[in-house]
């Protein structure tokens, strides 16, 4: 992406502990022309955070890059996570994803149908293919709430869910693995009176040191993954039971890995990077 304004990136904290590892490392962005990918030994996606807006444009970008060198994370998962009708396969990881509604024309008896079936107040609804919150709804069954979504995405492929209220106050944790292997992970409060958890929204990030079982179902989800990636992010919120956890996202692509909030982070994905070229 050539243009991250309006965007926080830290992926720049990797280039001290990738030089420091053997490597030489330089930005490129997605969409620039007449790049020569077969002269690098490999090509990490990283903040292809527009790739939604031209999602043809992007796949064929990888596909390129794949027939000319490695490309990480792999093609097939990457390619697979890029509609969010991933997460109808997530339970065959052995994870519980967000309740969730699919359809791919959206009209109003769809979400009047979404209050009904899941017998709350609010809902979301999301575009299935997406990044950055771009699109999101949160919606009451009011008719000018119910007018705003459909102006925006009558007609689109969308996913709707529940509201999921504990967002507001406990926030969602984001667990970031390299090579499988859990790093680090991140809490993420929405600030008063939104729903979305990027830095860009004013969410405020905390470190947290997440539960066992939790890091074990996220390592046990990726390890059952038909390629392993690189890097991977799991979002989760608490779920309506007790000491569990609902999936909101399996990022595979371009996730932000919050390098900034544990300073041993980039030196770890360095020596991730090592071991994933010595498979390779």
């Amino acid at each position: 992406m050539s243009d991250l304004s309006g965007h926080i990136s830290d992926d720049n904290l990797l280039l001290g502990a990738l030089e420091a590892t053997g490597w030489h490392a330089s930005f490129v962005p997605w969409d620039q022309r007449l790049v020569r990918w077969a002269d690098f030994d490999c090509v990490v996606v990283r903040s292809t955070w527009d790739y939604h807006k031209r999602i043809d444009e992007f796949t064929d970008t990888l596909r390129s890059i794949d027939a000319s060198t490695l490309l990480i994370n792999p093609l097939e998962i990457m390619l697979w996570n890029t509609r969010k009708t991933y997460l109808r396969e997530i339970s065959q990881l052995g994870l519980e994803p967000v309740p969730t509604l699919w359809t791919e024309n959206l009209g109003r008896h769809d979400l009047t149908n979404a209050f009904h079936q899941f017998e709350v107040e609010e809902i979301i609804v999301k575009p299935v293919v997406g990044a950055n919150s771009d699109g999101i709804h949160r919606i009451s069954s009011t008719a000018g709430d119910l007018d705003s979504a459909l102006t925006d995405l009558a007609g689109s492929s969308v996913m709707i869910q529940p509201f999921v209220r504990s967002i507001a106050t406990d926030g969602e944790i984001s667990l970031m693995y390299f090579n499988g292997f859990f790093s680090h992970a991140v809490r993420k409060r929405p600030r008063t009176g939104d729903f979305r958890s990027q830095q860009e929204h004013g969410a405020a990030f905390t470190i947290l040191k997440p539960e066992d079982d939790l890091v074990a179902a996220g390592a046990a989800a990726i390890a059952r993954l038909p390629k392993l990636p690189l890097y991977a992010r799991l979002d989760f919120l608490p779920s309506d039971v007790p000491s569990a956890y609902w999936l909101v996202e399996l990022e595979l692509i371009e996730p932000s890995l919050f390098f900034t909030f544990d300073d041993s982070s980039p030196n770890r994905f360095a020596h991730a990077l090592n071991e994933y070229m010595d498979r390779s």
